[in-house]
């Protein structure tokens, strides 16, 4: 059984949510997950929501429970990475340089 170290609780008039993650909230919300925490810092609204966020345990990624070197950050490097690319961190990607150039401007033959 797992313990949920994040919950974030959206709140809008009377209405409320909560949410086991802030990835789990900005995909509800259809933003970044720095949205949400910007929200929380700032105590400002986003798209006319405010955003509280309860951490139980400070020193842990949210995604994969590493220690973190900073308290406040939710999220280790990789996860973080992950998180916005969707992609996996160490995944080579080809460059395209086995392209041909084009010339674009031909040389006078002399």
């Amino acid at each position: 059984m797992s313990v949920k170290s994040v919950k974030v609780i959206a709140q809008r008039g009377k209405a409320k949510m909560e949410f086991d993650s802030i990835k789990e909230a900005a995909h509800a919300f259809d933003c970044y997950p720095n949205s949400i925490r910007f929200s929380h810092d700032m105590k400002k609204p986003h798209k006319g929501w405010y955003f509280t966020i309860e951490k139980a345990d400070s020193k842990k990624c949210n995604s994969c429970e590493t220690v973190l070197a900073t308290p406040k950050d939710d999220y280790c490097t990789k996860c973080y990475y992950e998180e916005l690319t969707g992609k996996p961190m160490f995944e080579s990607e080809k460059m395209g340089l086995l392209q041909t150039p084009t010339i674009m401007y031909q040389a006078n033959g002399e």
